[in-house]
């Protein structure tokens, strides 16, 4: 995958929602991680796929993922 592939999309984690089921971190475990709440963090800079963040905003149970597309600058 190319640098700016990856670019395309990127997420927000609502930490109002989120729960800490980490379903997101299991479909895109380069793309999520948990803090020392239990909640979950998007790194932007892993090495996942876009389709691996609308997969995981999808199986959120608390739809506490959105993602967003970059627009070129």
């Amino acid at each position: 995958m190319t640098a700016a592939a990856k670019k395309e999309l990127r997420a927000e984690v609502c930490h109002d929602l989120c729960v800490g089921t980490a379903t997101c971190t299991q479909v895109a475990p380069k793309a999520f991680v948990l803090d020392q709440n239990r909640q979950a963090v998007f790194n932007e800079n892993g090495d996942w796929e876009d389709v691996q963040l609308q997969e995981a905003a999808d199986c959120c149970p608390m739809s506490a993922i959105t993602v967003l597309r970059i627009l070129p600058s």
